[in-house]
């Protein structure tokens, strides 16, 4: 059974629904007392009747009022059940998440998070830590087991296959979300999780770069290690994995991502050598051993002279996608 844990939160906080999700993603049961019946007790009663079945509790800190210091404070509701709930609860157990401006009367030796109105990511990273994570897929191999989910494993693959590029976030929810059509907690819960087990980590573009101070993401070597493993184990199995280069790996994700699975030779060229340093004679070596390896076909058009004469269009095999399949776990 689920660890539940108590949310009080301003009555008139609209991304409650959100966090509840969040916490539900986590592997813990919210406990949302507006929600709960009243079982015919007074507001008090009533949320010490729930506090008593759960384990933590998360205050949801917003702005909602201010003194005639200027500070901001959370409405009366969260301000009395921060005091009904020492009743049931150590200091180790209290979570409070503030959310922009908001500040507590009393600041006692608690945990706080503060992040910005619609920015969650690092009270994610903080949940995490605090909360833990109860991931939903187990990886086992002889005495290890690793906890992973799809959405993971599948973030690691991309950024190992394509890590001499700088991947920034949007870049990698999109595609995340081809793949599983996630929202975007899920994909932020992924990464928190991902960082916080040291699987990739955060990057900044340096200045005088193109996107110069952007946030990108990139695989450590225990997400390198990890993959190994994977791969390794699904030898094991009796996978058999075609030997292909990080380039033919690249060749073919362009493919993939292209309508239909085609594109015009120098149309990937083009593609191919926005993130990769590569002559036309390496370009045509590389297409050259992926159509031996019955990987992509070739297809030529006729058009007249006047419009290019003779057009090359690189298509993927069956062969190609079912291996892209594989290697996306």
């Amino acid at each position: 059974m689920a660890e539940k844990v108590f949310i009080s939160f301003s009555t008139d906080w609209d991304q409650i629904n959100y966090f509840g999700e969040l916490i539900s993603s986590l592997g813990f049961e919210p406990i949302i007392v507006e929600k709960k019946e009243s079982l015919g007790k007074n507001p008090e009663d009533k949320a010490l009747y729930y506090m008593e079945q759960c384990g933590k509790i998360i205050f949801i800190v917003t702005a909602d009022t201010v003194d005639k210091n200027g500070k901001f404070h959370p409405k009366s509701n969260v301000a009395m059940e921060i005091g009904w709930s020492e009743k049931y609860f150590k200091d180790e157990d209290k979570i409070y998440i503030l959310v922009d401006e908001a500040k507590l009367p009393s600041m006692k030796n608690n945990t706080y998070i503060s992040f910005k109105e619609g920015n969650y990511i690092r009270a994610i990273k903080q949940l995490i830590k605090e909360l833990g994570y109860k991931k939903s897929i187990s990886v086992n191999n002889n005495k290890d087991e690793i906890d992973l989910s799809e959405q993971e494993i599948y973030c690691l693959f991309i950024l190992a296959n394509q890590k001499h590029l700088k991947l920034n976030r949007p870049t990698v929810f999109t595609y995340l979300n081809r793949k599983f059509n996630i929202s975007t907690y899920t994909f932020n819960l992924a990464i928190a999780n991902l960082i916080r087990d040291k699987f990739i980590a955060e990057g900044t573009v340096a200045g005088g770069q193109e996107y110069a101070g952007d946030i990108y993401f990139k695989i450590l070597d225990r997400g390198i290690q990890l993959l190994d493993r994977i791969s390794k184990m699904n030898k094991n199995k009796g996978e058999k994995t075609e030997k292909i280069s990080t380039n033919q790996i690249a060749f073919l994700n362009v493919l993939l991502e292209s309508e239909n699975d085609k594109l015009d030779s120098e149309e990937l060229f083009k593609h191919l050598t926005e993130n990769i340093s590569m002559t036309k004679g390496d370009y045509k070596l590389l297409a050259a051993d992926l159509i031996e390896k019955n990987l992509i076909d070739r297809e030529v058009t006729i058009s007249p002279i006047a419009f290019g004469g003779k057009t090359q269009i690189y298509v993927l095999t069956p062969k190609a996608i079912k291996l892209l399949s594989k290697m996306r776990i």
